[in-house]
C-alpha cells in the first residue's frame, strides 16, 4: 500500500509515521469487513486465516514529480511480484516459490492459473474524491467499460 499525503496539518501533532500507522490499520480493518461482506452475499464464510495484510511506506518528497516516481515504481514492483502472489495462493509446491517470475508464469500457465487475478495483473489504484453527496473510493484504473487497465499506462 503507498499513501500520498498532501503537504498541510496533520492529527497527532504532524507526526507523518503515526498517521500513516493509522491510515494503514484503518485500511487493512476497512479491507477485511468488505471481504466478509462480500462472501456473505455469495453465502460463502472464510476461513479464519483469510485475512488481508498491508504494510505502508512513509517518505517526505520535495516534489509531486518525486512522488509520483514512487507510485510508478511500486506499479512497477506490484507487477513483478504478481507471479509470486498468484503462487503463493496455489498450491505450489514451495520450490516453485523459488524460481523467477517467467518461471513462475509457465508453471502457473501449465496449470490453469493464467489469467492472474485482476488486482494480481493490473493493480489497483484507489483514490477518495468528493461528491455532492460526499466523499467516496474511486478504481482509477478500471478503464474504457471498466476493462482492466495497468497503472503504468494510466
Amino acid at each position: 500500500m503507498t499513501i500520498l499525503v498532501p503537504p498541510g496539518p496533520r492529527l497527532f501533532d504532524g507526526r507523518l509515521s503515526s498517521w500513516i500507522s493509522l491510515a494503514s490499520s484503518i485500511a487493512t480493518a476497512t479491507c477485511n469487513r468488505v471481504l466478509v461482506n462480500l462472501a456473505a452475499k455469495k453465502g460463502l464464510v472464510l476461513e479464519d486465516i483469510i485475512v488481508a495484510h498491508f504494510d505502508c511506506r512513509a517518505g517526505v518528497f520535495p516534489s509531486t514529480v518525486e512522488a509520483e516516481s514512487l507510485l510508478l515504481w511500486r506499479a512497477s514492483d506490484c507487477n513483478v511480484n504478481s507471479a509470486s502472489d498468484a503462487i503463493k495462493f496455489s498450491d505450489a509446491p514451495m520450490e516453485v516459490r523459488q524460481l523467477n517470475t517467467i518461471q513462475k508464469l509457465i508453471y502457473l500457465q501449465g496449470r490453469g492459473g493464467l489469467p492472474l487475478q485482476r488486482h494480481q495483473a493490473y493493480g489497483s489504484l484507489l483514490v477518495r474524491t468528493e461528491t455532492s453527496e460526499g466523499s467516496r473510493v474511486v478504481l482509477l484504473n478500471s478503464g474504457a467499460d471498466s476493462q482492466p487497465m495497468h497503472i503504468l499506462n494510466l
